[in-house]
């Protein structure tokens, strides 16, 4: 009998560790799943893209989200290896609102913004320099509470050898996170541009240290003698537009294994997404795709997934506040059999 109370009390304890444990770094973030969603759906509507030469084209959001840049990115790279000039002109601003149809201001906004711990950077690609070339990586990226790097995801870059150089260095980096009004730490986006210079002779262990950039201005760091903003419609140039129609994030449901196990969340994202390219007011080809993605998750794990400045990133958990007291209940509820235990053995 013995070891029946203490197997019950094993498992109790085996409940409580599963339920503060975090799985970090082995299951994508929400942000990361949510990317990982948009891409596969921009990707599938590139494939219908028609053939239209390599005439200029511009490129713009008719609404405006969060996660437009992921939609441009994709777009950029895939019809831009087919060598079309592509001009990303901003679109409207989503802009968040109080009941009554007020708008508020973004409280999401750091009074600080992140800052890179010194010493840190980039190394030149060895054999970037042994030829003597150089180039350019421009990253987006959420900086943690904590200061360290998720959500990478590389905006431009002039080669291969350069982003992989990037991508190696920002699984490293240290900053000092953002603050709020308050002075506490918040999480915050970041968009940094590494700049590799050409014929810098001996670059051995050479650190390229980047400089942040505005994410709003177009192409940062190079010369654009067009003007940044063309009106919708006008002229002969071709419009491709894109709105992110549905964007759905949810924990469809939550569960245990066994009784004593540790709880497990289902993951389950959505994104719906319309594209139109026209010539003036002449429609030439328009699409809409769906993609999905969904997948399963230690409860305990959720704090970390959850970490982001996106509001979808935050979707109400399936049980509420029962992360938060499960442990708690367990183990008044191992107490008491224990109890009950040695109870009995007594009136014996």
């Amino acid at each position: 009998m013995y070891r029946i109370a203490i197997g019950i009390v094993l498992l109790g304890w085996a409940q409580i560790a599963g339920a503060s444990g975090v799985a970090v770094g082995v299951h994508l973030t929400n942000v990361e799943l949510m990317q990982l969603v948009v891409r596969k759906a921009v990707a599938e509507a590139m494939l219908e893209f028609p053939d239209v030469g390599t005439e200029p084209l511009i490129l713009r959001s008719r609404e405006g989200t969060d996660i437009d840049w992921i939609v441009e990115n994709v777009v950029l790279t895939s019809l831009g290896g087919r060598g079309i000039d592509i001009q990303v002109v901003s679109g409207p601003k989503s802009r968040k609102k109080k009941k009554g149809g007020a708008v508020s201001e973004d409280s999401s906004q750091p009074a600080a913004p992140p800052t890179l711990k010194p010493g840190q950077g980039a190394i030149y690609p060895e054999e970037a320099c042994r030829k003597g070339f150089g180039g350019y990586v421009i990253v987006q990226f959420l900086v943690t509470k904590k200061g360290r790097v998720t959500n990478k995801d590389v905006a431009e870059s002039s080669g291969e050898l350069f982003t992989t150089a990037v991508e190696e260095a920002l699984s490293s980096f240290e900053f000092e996170p953002a603050r709020d009004n308050d002075g506490k730490p918040m999480p915050s986006p970041a968009y940094f541009r590494f700049d590799f210079a050409e014929g810098v002779g001996d670059c051995a262990d050479l650190l390229v240290v980047p400089e942040s950039v505005d994410p709003a201005e177009e192409s940062p760091g190079e010369v654009d003698d067009e003007p940044a903003e063309t009106p919708y419609g006008a002229g002969e140039t071709r419009q491709l537009t894109y709105r992110v129609s549905e964007l759905e994030f949810d924990y469809p449901r939550a569960h245990r294994r066994f009784w004593f196990g540790p709880r497990r969340v289902e993951r389950f994202a959505r994104a719906r997404i319309d594209f139109r390219l026209q010539n003036g007011e002449n429609v030439r080809w328009s699409t809409s795709v769906e993609q999905f993605a969904a997948d399963e998750v230690p409860g305990s794990a959720l704090d970390y997934l959850e970490s982001s400045q996106y509001s979808f990133a935050r979707p109400d958990s399936p049980s509420g506040s029962a992360r938060f007291w499960e442990p708690a209940v367990v183990a008044g509820v191992v107490g008491g059999l224990v109890a009950l235990f040695y109870t009995n053995q007594a009136g014996d």
